[in-house]
């Protein structure tokens, strides 16, 4: 039976050719097929317009193609996709795994187009794996595939050169949890209770403190900490580690409109980039703030967002990162420059921890390292 010999209210003439369709004396709405061609036509009222019975793709329009970092502690994920369909057809959606497994390291609950992704919170249970997601009009398919990871922190434990936290007692109050050794600090690094994040006590910074561990990084790392200040304008770096360099790492503001930048400080090195936070906009609240190389490529990551940036005294924030694969060499002091500062979890990691947006963490390092310490 043909396609057309289902349609149901109008009647439908049927010509051989196109040259036999007439051009007069029709009325509107009046179907035709011309069985060379097997098509249906359809008369307007000034031509014959073809009536084409194909069905197109949806498409995926918010949500897909996306990488997540699953949180530690359990908290689930949660996946809204859009989609819409050429047609207007309702969509039916769906998921599969197609890469790695979902295995003990995550459940997925679906309620129509918002996916749920609950991950363990064992560490045995780490692990990757990729959700298809798929929208279907019925007849076609649209599909997104996005990567899913749960990593826990305590499997960074042996990629981590130190650890700095505050202590009220013994002296000195500043100190490496990774080897549980004391840092020399001058009066300018203190233990405080003014505030905090999730231990009992911070690092307050008012200077150049401490002195710090002779490290040197290449390849992959991760330098993170929390970060808390109060000051809009004075003051220059909130984190200044090292000095002069070469290649130390700085992180605060030079004066270029308070921003907040960091630089690779060495006339042959990098330079200084920016990014669109102010001191300004993250003073009186903690903020947790990563910087990471992988694959000779730095990325910014600011409360876990990847942020974009400018170069130096620039305003174009357009670098998703920027290649720099030299050493970072030992500093010798840390601390800040110009203003106070509160730090926690102060951490230096010889692996790229973060390669996409992610979840903070929601306690201390020092409690996700239990265990190790």
């Amino acid at each position: 039976m043909s396609l057309y010999s289902n349609l149901k209210g109008s009647s439908i003439s049927v010509y051989s050719t196109l040259t036999n369709m007439p051009l007069s004396g029709i009325a509107d709405d009046t179907l035709a097929k011309v069985t060379d061609t097997d098509k249906l036509y359809r008369w307007t009222g000034t031509g014959w317009y073809f009536l084409d019975p194909v069905n197109n793709n949806p498409n995926i329009t918010t949500g897909g193609d996306a990488t997540y970092t699953l949180a530690a502690d359990g908290t689930a994920t949660v996946v809204t996709l859009e989609a819409n369909d050429p047609e207007g057809f309702a969509i039916i959606w769906s998921y599969a795994v197609t890469t790695g497994s979902l295995g003990s390291t995550a459940t997925v609950s679906q309620a129509d187009n918002v996916f749920t992704i609950t991950p363990s919170t064992l560490e045995s249970d780490a692990g990757d794996f990729t959700l298809t997601f798929t929208a279907s009009d019925g007849v076609n398919l649209a599909t997104s595939a996005s990567e899913f990871s749960l990593q826990f922190e305590s499997a960074f434990w042996s990629d981590v050169h130190v650890l700095l936290a505050a202590r009220t007692s013994p002296t000195p109050v500043v100190y490496d949890k990774k080897s549980n050794a004391t840092i020399g600090e001058l009066g300018s690094f203190t233990a405080s209770t003014d505030q905090t994040k999730y231990e009992s006590v911070s690092i307050k910074a008012t200077g150049v403190g401490a002195s710090y561990p002779s490290i040197s990084l290449t390849g992959d790392f991760t330098i993170e900490l929390w970060f808390y200040h109060t000051q809009v304008s004075s003051g220059t770096y909130m984190f200044l580690w090292g000095g002069t360099g070469p290649a130390a790492f700085n992180f605060g503001d030079a004066g270029f409109g308070y921003r907040l930048g960091f630089g690779m400080v060495n006339a042959s090195a990098t330079g200084s980039y920016r990014i669109s936070a102010t001191k300004g906009s993250t003073r009186n609240a903690w903020h947790h703030y990563a910087f990471v190389r992988s694959n000779g490529q730095i990325r910014v990551y600011l409360d876990g967002v990847r942020q974009n940036m400018a170069y130096h005294t620039g305003a174009s924030y357009t670098y998703e990162y920027f290649d720099w694969t030299g050493t970072v060499t030992p500093p010798s002091k840390i601390g800040t420059s110009g203003f106070t500062t509160y730090t926690e979890d102060f951490q230096v990691t010889q692996a790229a921890k973060y390669t996409a947006d992610f979840t903070p963490p929601t306690q201390s390092l020092s409690s996700l390292y239990q265990g190790e310490i």
